[in-house]
C-alpha cells in the first residue's frame, strides 16, 4: 500500500453522504476501457509498501445473537521483497499461533505453526488466525489479487468510487470480487461466493488510520454470511520505516517467537 495523501481522511468522510438530489443517470461512473482495466491491476499487483511495516492489533468476534468475544491480541509485520509480499503474524493465544503468508505473481502460500505442529493450509482456505475467530490469513493476505483468472467487471459507486474485479483460481471452489478505490488504489472491500453463487463470506475496511505521515488499515470487519457473525480487526499500533531481517520470513523462525521493533506508535 503506498502512502495516501491527507485528502484521503475527507474524501472517506464525505463518500458517507448520501447522494441526496442527484438522478440516475449522474450517479454512473465512466468504466475502464481493456487497456485501462488491465493496468489498473498492474498497479495493484505491482504496488510496494514504502518501508517494511509492523502492526499491532486486536480481534473481536462478534456473533449475530449474544456477547462479543474478549479482544485476541496480534503482531502483524509485512514486508515487500521484489514482487513477493510477505506477512508474518503472531496471536496471543493458548496454541502460540504464528502464521506466514507469501504472494507473488509465482503464487501464494501459507505457513501455520500452531500447539507445536507447522502445516500448510490449503490455498484459498479461510483457517482462522485462532481459534474462535473469522478473519484468516486469508483476508490479510488478500491472494486473489494474484490469481490468474482476475478480470474487471466495473466501476461501480459505493461508499467510495472504486473498480471492481472478479477473480478465479483453479483449486479455489468459488469466485471472489473485489472493489478497488479508484482514486488511491486501495483495495475497500472483497465478497467470496460459492461456486454455485451463494454469498460465503465478505470483508470490509471500515477505516484508515495515520502513523506518522503513512495512511494505513486502521480497521477491518470479516462476515461470515451463512451465520451473519462478524469479526472486528482493529490495528491499534504501528511501526513504519523498517527494514526486517529476512529471517523474520522464514519457514524455520515460526519455530519462536519474532523479536519486535521499538518505535511503536498508538494509532
Amino acid at each position: 500500500m503506498r502512502p495516501f495523501s491527507i485528502a484521503l481522511r475527507w474524501a472517506l468522510c464525505l463518500s458517507l453522504t448520501p447522494l441526496f438530489g442527484q438522478g440516475r443517470d449522474d450517479l454512473r461512473l465512466p468504466q475502464l476501457s481493456a487497456s485501462e482495466a488491465a493496468k489498473a491491476l498492474d498497479d495493484i499487483r505491482n504496488s510496494r509498501l514504502a518501508s517494511d511495516v509492523c502492526f499491532g492489533f486486536e480481534a473481536v468476534h462478534r456473533p449475530r445473537r449474544g456477547d462479543a468475544s474478549a479482544p485476541v491480541k496480534g503482531t502483524l509485520w509485512a514486508s515487500s521483497r521484489g514482487d513477493a509480499h510477505l506477512l508474518r503474524i503472531e496471536m496471543q493465544d493458548g496454541a502460540n499461533t504464528r502464521i506466514l503468508a507469501r504472494k507473488s505473481k509465482s503464487g501464494s502460500e501459507v505457513l501455520v505453526h500452531a500447539d507445536g505442529r507447522l502445516t500448510r493450509p490449503k490455498a484459498g482456505s479461510f483457517t482462522p488466525l485462532s481459534a474462535g475467530l473469522l478473519v484468516s490469513a486469508f483476508d490479510l493476505q488478500l491472494p486473489f489479487t494474484h490469481w490468474n483468472g482476475t478480470k474487471y467487471v466495473s466501476t461501480e459507486r459505493g461508499r467510495r468510487p472504486m473498480h471492481v474485479f472478479s477473480a478465479r483460481q483453479e483449486g479455489f471452489e468459488g469466485e471472489v470480487t473485489f472493489g478497488v478505490d479508484r482514486a488511491y488504489g486501495a483495495i475497500l472491500e472483497a465478497k467470496v461466493r460459492s461456486s454455485d453463487g451463494r454469498p460465503l463470506r465478505s470483508l470490509a475496511v471500515e477505516d484508515f488510520a495515520k502513523a506518522g505521515d503513512q495512511w494505513v488499515l486502521g480497521t477491518c470487519s470479516v462476515r461470515d454470511e451463512a451465520s451473519r457473525d462478524t469479526d472486528l480487526l482493529k490495528f491499534t499500533e504501528a511501526a513504519i520505516g523498517l527494514r526486517l531481517g529476512d529471517d523474520v520470513f522464514t519457514e524455520a523462525s515460526l519455530a519462536g517467537p519474532a523479536e519486535k521493533p521499538a518505535g511503536f506508535r498508538p494509532l
